[in-house]
Parts: structure tokens; sequence; C-alpha cells
């Protein structure tokens, strides 16, 4: 019988929803999940070692507290930061008024200093609206910003390339962000061979 209070079962004999194999009576929320997986899941979380049938509380694994961001504001008047009611990206605002000519490259000043909770790196991109509001593109494609650019002046910035003439105001939404926790340790490995099916290469499914 599975209990969905202590996310374990008593009972064995299904396969793991995430790699297939022999779950050993293990369960992740409603799925049957391997020991192995969900150990990869949760040491991302915290420290634990599970073995096959046993029990534990899913939510001693899930952290459902905010996170503190801490913010410095390095402009007055710039409008503070908030989650939005629909996703979990927060917006990022210009801290100036900006004049762009065509063909021309700046870095709009977001007017924000953060410090990203320990574990955690931040990216950002334009919103979807960008473009078509004020012609211009993100040169390069997407902001990583990593924790330990926190310092007390350390001013998030958008580097843009305008498309048209523009403007950008001050406190006008021009990008948005999020945090992700940081990637696990990888170790590569050089094979002879690969044991997947191969799909043809690049562009292989066409365009239709």
């Amino acid at each position: 019988m599975f209990d969905q209070t202590t996310g374990s079962s008593a009972t064995g004999g299904h396969n793991c929803h995430r790699c297939g194999k022999p779950s050993g009576g293990s369960y992740l929320g409603s799925e049957p999940t391997c020991v192995w997986c969900i150990n990869k899941l949760v040491n991302n979380i915290g420290h634990y070692s599970l073995t096959p049938n046993t029990t534990f509380n899913i939510a001693s694994v899930v952290n459902t507290e905010a996170l503190i961001i801490k913010v410095r504001y390095l402009v007055d008047g710039l409008e503070p930061l908030q989650t939005i009611g629909q996703g979990d990206w927060v917006d990022l605002r210009a801290s100036e008024d900006t004049n762009l000519l065509a063909g021309e490259y700046k870095l709009i000043p977001l007017g924000v200093a953060i410090e990203l909770p320990k574990g955690y790196e931040a990216i950002f991109a334009p919103r979807s609206s960008t473009f078509k509001t004020w012609g211009v593109l993100q040169t390069n494609s997407i902001g990583v910003i990593d924790e330990s650019y926190c310092g007390n002046d350390d001013m998030w910035k958008m580097a843009v390339y305008a498309t048209r003439d523009t403007v950008i105001h001050k406190n006008d939404r021009i990008c948005q962000f999020r945090i992700i926790m940081h990637q696990p340790a990888l170790t590569f490995q050089t094979v002879d061979f690969l044991e997947g099916k191969s799909r043809g290469g690049f562009g292989s499914t066409g365009v239709k």
C-alpha cells in the first residue's frame, strides 16, 4: 500500500517513472521512483541517503518556504522588484532614460544589485514584448549572473542592440529573471560509441 504522506510503499513490482528500472518499492509523490533517482533529486536539495522500501517525508526534502533575496536599489525612484501573479519570472526595469540609434549597442542599467541565495544563480532574458515595443535585441541572448556578483555596487545591466531608433524610459520593464540551483558536479567520459539511436544530425526533423 502506498502512503502519500510519507512517500513510501510496502510492496514493489513497479518500474521507476524516471529511468524505467525497478523501483524497489519506493515512491516519490504518487509515482514509483527508484532510490537512485530519488537520491539524485534530493541530494540537490539536501544530504539524504535512502534505501529501497524506505520511508521518508517528502516535506523534509522540499523547501516550501520563500527564499530571501537581498536587493540594493542604486537609483532613487525605481519601482521595487515583485513577483508576478502568473509564472515565476520577475520583471526588471530600466533605471534611466536611454536613447538608442539604429545599429547602436548599449548597456541598459537596471538599477539593482542583488545578493542571490547560496547555491543559486540567475538567468535573465527579454520580456516577450521587448522587441515589439523598443526594437532591441539582447546581444548575449541570455544573461547569466552567478552568486559571486553580489557586491554593493554590482549593478545588473542588460546588453542590447537597437534595430531602429528608440527610447527606453526609466521604469520600463525590459527584461525578466529567475533563479536556478547550481549545476551538480559533472564528469566527462570519452567513448567510441553512443548507445542512443541516431537522428541523422542537426536539422534532421525538417521544417514542416
